[in-house]
């Protein structure tokens, strides 16, 4: 009888080092993966956080500033009545820029588009004040190759919506996007074959 439970005791001992063994490989061989897939998850957070952000650019910087305040007169420039409707929130946004910019943060999108379109159609750039969206760095490096490739094009418009990169051709020509750096690549070697036409799209 003792002979068998310590015979019991020793398959018992066997079969839960088994199990501790392929869990702990297991583990190894999903842990990859799995920071893999939470750094795409974080990507998409980040995406997503700057969805409704939009970036000013040219406003000098005093110590007892209001940033508030400067947004809110912006607005008032733009046309919009009550511009503190749309914010959620605005500051100074760390950078090697001087002056640093101000992050503003809107409501939602739907706001933060309206400041961006009427600033678009505003003449506020003539006195250095630039709004844009608060892209990723991602997108802003294809937003400057873009634009490097359509001044040797001559090609007077390049612009972004929504963290993504679009062009024309002439002022009344249809809208087309430029998806990633592959792409643009694409368009540099053959362009017509290349081109991506934005159909769905509204012409922002």
């Amino acid at each position: 009888m003792v002979r068998f439970f310590l015979l019991l005791l020793l398959v018992s001992c066997v079969c839960s080092w088994k199990k501790t063994e392929n869990s702990t490989r297991l583990g190894r061989k999903l842990k990859p993966r799995s920071y893999a897939s939470r750094l795409r998850i974080d990507g998409v957070k980040l995406e997503q956080g700057r969805v409704n952000n939009a970036l000013i650019f040219g406003i000098a910087e005093t110590k007892k500033e209001n940033v508030v305040k400067i947004v809110q007169d912006i607005g008032y420039k733009l046309g919009i009545e009550s511009p503190l409707n749309d914010i959620e929130s605005a500051y100074r946004y760390k950078s090697s820029k001087v002056p640093q910019p101000i992050l503003v943060r809107f409501k939602n999108n739907g706001a933060k588009g309206k400041w961006v379109i009427l600033y678009r159609r505003s003449k506020l750039w003539n006195q250095e004040v630039y709004l844009q969206e608060h892209l990723s760095s991602t997108t802003m490096q294809l937003v400057v190759e873009t634009r490097k490739w359509a001044k040797e094009k001559q090609y007077p418009h390049v612009w972004t919506w929504n963290n993504e990169v679009f062009y024309r051709k002439r002022d009344n020509a249809l809208r087309l996007k430029v998806i990633n750096m592959g792409h643009l690549h694409r368009l540099k070697t053959d362009e017509k074959a290349a081109e991506t036409l934005d159909i769905l799209a509204k012409n922002q």
